[in-house]
């Protein structure tokens, strides 16, 4: 009986414990600190698909690690927002 207290207190010991979560690390391109660094008027000017060569950082998303490994740019915009269904 003395045993089965202890362990019914052990579990409801480990069962109430909780973890501090750690705060999600923010994303380089959302860090201020990194806005000079993001000049997007080469960017404007391409066309056609971009691979990703190298990335100089590791992002991972609630599925996993990120698929999109290029971009592709269909054309300009008029200025003005415009949706494709």
């Amino acid at each position: 009986m003395y045993l089965q207290s202890l362990l019914v207190i052990f579990c409801l010991l480990i069962c109430t414990y909780s973890q501090g979560t750690a705060e999600p690390t923010q994303l380089p391109e959302d860090d201020p600190q990194n806005f000079q660094y993001q000049n997007a008027t080469k960017v404007v000017n391409l066309s056609g698909r971009h691979w990703v060569k190298k990335r100089t950082y590791n992002v991972t998303t609630e599925k996993g690690l990120p698929t999109c490994e290029y971009a592709e740019i269909y054309g300009k915009t008029t200025g003005r927002v415009d949706y494709n269904y």
